[in-house]
């Protein structure tokens, strides 16, 4: 189930460990810093991805935004590895959540 928090959070942006071409739109804490690994529900299953940097789409109506299920306890990936997964997977015309898979 998801955390209190996260159901009170913010629309933020996760990429997801998969091969997936984009972030998708999540709630979660506004004050879990980019990079942070949580475990999020994707469709019936759930995924490990990425608290992504920029802006989230908002392609999503609110009242149907997901709450990510937890933070990992593990470090925030660093800003030089998200950007180097982003640079990755545009130089070899890759998902960007397939090169994260691969970073994790």
């Amino acid at each position: 189930m998801p955390d209190d928090d996260a159901m009170t959070g913010v629309r933020r942006s996760v990429l997801a460990a998969a091969a997936l071409p984009s972030a998708f739109d999540y709630r979660a804490p506004a004050d879990w810093p980019a990079g942070t690994i949580v475990e999020a529900p994707l469709g019936k299953r759930r995924v490990f991805g990425a608290l992504w940097d920029g802006e989230a789409e908002g392609g999503v109506d609110d009242a149907k935004l997901r709450a990510v299920i937890r933070a990992v306890d593990a470090p925030p990936l660093p800003a030089e590895l998200r950007r180097t997964i982003d640079w990755t997977a545009a130089y070899t015309l890759s998902p960007p959540g397939a090169v994260l898979k691969l970073a994790l």
